[in-house]
């Protein structure tokens, strides 16, 4: 499992429910424990798989938090940012450092799944590329950085 830097305080129950009741949905409850214990942060390691035909591998710059005193990283920030382009069934936990997200899904046949969204996606093509089944999963295939390329 990853380490992290520039946690949080823990997430209340308060603003949890705040957050569910913007989205619409329940948060799937790996993603909700994340938010209890860590609430955003930057991890260590921070390479994961994208399962893509353009990409291989991506990089965590950090993980959104609840926390309004967080305003870079603030995940209601997010929402107001990417509200138009990301379907409301994705919910956007972090970023990468070139402006890509990394979300969560939150129904259907991929509730709980994780997926990263390039930004950058021609209109038809699907911006949305696997990475892991579940959060939990995710954090402990998180790798170290090859600086040797």
């Amino acid at each position: 499992m990853p380490t992290f830097s520039q946690v949080r305080p823990p997430a209340t129950d308060q603003q949890l429910a705040a957050l569910e009741a913007r989205i619409g949905y329940p948060l799937p409850e790996a993603y909700r424990t994340f938010l209890h214990t860590t609430n955003g942060g930057i991890p260590n390691p921070i390479v994961f798989s994208i399962k893509d035909d353009w990409f291989t591998e991506g990089h965590v710059d950090v993980f959104s938090s609840v926390d309004p005193a967080d305003p870079h990283h603030y995940i209601h920030r997010d929402l107001d940012i990417f509200g138009d382009e990301i379907p409301a069934t994705m919910l956007p936990i972090g970023s990468d450092p070139g402006g890509n997200v990394i979300c969560i899904s939150l129904a259907g046949q991929t509730t709980e799944q994780i997926f990263f969204w390039d930004h950058d996606t021609s209109e038809d093509d699907d911006p949305f590329s696997w990475c892991a089944p579940d959060l939990p999963t995710f954090l402990a295939n998180l790798a170290p950085e090859n600086l040797d390329v």
